[in-house]
């Protein structure tokens, strides 16, 4: 099998002393603080951050407590897919490392409802992790099948990746199905169903399964040994994931407590899985991924049905030998009965003997018909070959469209790289471009002061020529009524005038009269 395991980075941080900015944001659940971090500064995310016990008496090298890398923080604490993104963007061996418990990110996803898109990426970044098990023996799927998936496409896609995990046990004797089934969460029939489905081509395996059922025990969780006292607070939806949470409690083991070194080579020894659980088949296909292998599992070979058909009916066939001899020997037991016993009479001795005879007749028609129906199989498998090995160069073609397939996966990778750095350009130039539209708006503000200070001085001159003008109308009233007034005098002027003009007249006729 090809090598699973790189060289983990050394760099190192005291959770007490030195927290590095990254695994605070995550700590506190600030995703937007931690993708950016992410781009700014990528190095923390290949940075341990490591906690040791309190311990006056060895204060040189204490004990650790735990010691995770900020892609295992963040996967216990269901975070959205943009920042398992950004963490194995700036750090690609995030997913392949594993923690002081031997455990890869992947299993605190599956034990914690990580998202369909969170662990699509971490299978994507490195699938062995699918098949690789803890010190306890149990795999991601035993997590996902213990405590419930955020998804039950999520079974599939971990099944996709390895076929055999269905059938893998951990150090209890447990199956997925069987963490399953004793299971409490809303998506459990699903789970169990998925599950089951994968497991119909060995029903053995069910059967054993479902008769285990009452045997299965989880794994116990010591509450008592906190790994984390920073006082951070578990939302109640997240009370039935508390025994996957890194930065909670300690897991504690049946009948031994496991201890683990702080040194990176002890904990991929105590992780490596043990390589006699894997076929010959799959080491000689140490260089295709899971999803290409997992294809030629899909359908048994023809040697593998027609072994298995075979021996059930030749099973049949000594069962129903078997029962003659039984017969047989219960014809022989009550001959000699017969022959002891003088309560019955001789004619029913030999109706009962008559009676067994007939039910070996019988039985020897039903393993005659046995070995008929026997016969016929063979022959529909010598057929069913034919269509097997159709499916087999089917299987070839998949295989080759699959390879084809992560080529251009890696093609539409190199663009997406290329679309990443235009997008940089695109926000530098924003950037600029913020600056000028607030330099615009700073002198825009400016122009609105000053068109504020115009209008209030043209209020105030409209209303003042406005008060001028209601005071001239007023005086002219006045000058219009005094005029009137006048008018009126002068009307009444001339008709005094008039008046007098008359009495003159009709004076200066009565002195003319007198004079004449």
């Amino acid at each position: 099998m090809a090598e699973l395991f790189v060289t983990p980075s050394t760099l190192e941080v005291d959770y007490d002393k030195n927290l590095t900015e990254l695994y605070q944001a995550i700590t506190d659940q600030n995703w937007d603080r931690a993708v950016q971090v992410c781009k700014r500064h990528p190095v923390q995310a290949a940075t341990w951050v490591v906690r040791h016990y309190e311990d006056e008496d060895n204060t040189e090298n204490p004990e650790i407590m735990w010691r995770f890398l900020p892609l295992h923080s963040a996967c216990a604490r269901q975070p959205p897919a943009s920042v398992i993104a950004a963490l194995i963007r700036a750090y690609p061996d995030g997913p392949k490392c594993v923690d002081d418990q031997g455990m890869y990110a992947l299993h605190y996803a599956c034990g914690n409802q990580g998202a369909r898109d969170v662990i699509r990426q971490l299978l994507v970044s490195f699938p062995e992790a699918a098949k690789i098990p803890d010190p306890r023996g149990m795999l991601p799927i035993h997590y996902l099948a213990c405590w419930g998936p955020s998804s039950v496409s999520v079974v599939d896609m971990l099944l996709v990746a390895n076929r055999a995990v269905a059938t893998a046990k951990d150090m209890d004797g447990n199956t997925a199905l069987n963490l399953a089934i004793e299971g409490d969460y809303p998506e459990k029939n699903g789970v169990v169903s998925a599950l089951q489905k994968w497991l119909n081509n060995n029903p053995s395996d069910i059967e054993s399964t479902v008769s285990r059922k009452s045997s299965v025990t989880k794994h116990k969780v010591s509450s008592s040994d906190e790994r984390f006292t920073d006082g951070s607070q578990i939302k109640p939806s997240m009370k039935a994931t508390r025994a996957f949470e890194p930065e909670n409690q300690e897991y504690e083991i049946k009948q031994s407590k496991m201890t683990y070194s702080n040194k990176n080579a002890v904990s991929r020894t105590k992780a490596r899985p043990n390589t006699e659980r894997y076929s010959d088949e799959e080491k000689r296909d140490e260089g295709e991924t899971p999803f290409v292998r997992s294809l030629g599992k899909a359908v048994p070979s023809p040697t593998k049905i027609d072994a298995l058909s075979t021996n059930a009916h030749e099973e049949e066939i000594r069962k129903l030998k078997n029962d003659m001899q039984a017969l047989k020997a219960t014809i022989f037991e009550k001959e000699l009965e017969w022959k002891d016993r003088n309560t019955e009479t001789e004619e029913q001795w030999k109706a009962k003997y008559n009676a067994l005879k007939l039910l070996s007749g019988e039985k020897e028609e039903e393993v005659e018909t046995m070995k008929k129906e026997l016969e016929k199989v063979r022959k529909e498998l010598d057929e069913s070959r034919g269509t097997t090995r159709n499916k087999d160069i089917d299987i070839e073609a998949g295989k080759q469209k699959l390879l084809q397939a992560r080529d251009d996966l890696k093609g539409l990778r190199d663009t997406l790289g290329d679309l990443m750095e235009q997008h940089e350009g695109f926000k530098k130039k924003n950037h600029n471009m913020n600056d000028r539209l607030g330099s615009l708006s700073a002198s825009l503000e400016s122009m609105m002061e000053h068109q504020n200070m115009l209008t209030k001085s043209l209020k105030k001159r409209s209303d003042k020529r406005k008060a001028t003008y209601e005071d001239r109308q007023a005086r002219l009233k006045e000058l219009m009524d005094l005029e009137k007034s006048l008018q009126e005098d002068d009307d009444q002027l001339d008709t005094s005038l008039n008046k007098q003009t008359r009495e003159m007249e009709a004076i200066a006729a009565v002195i003319a009269a007198a004079r004449e």
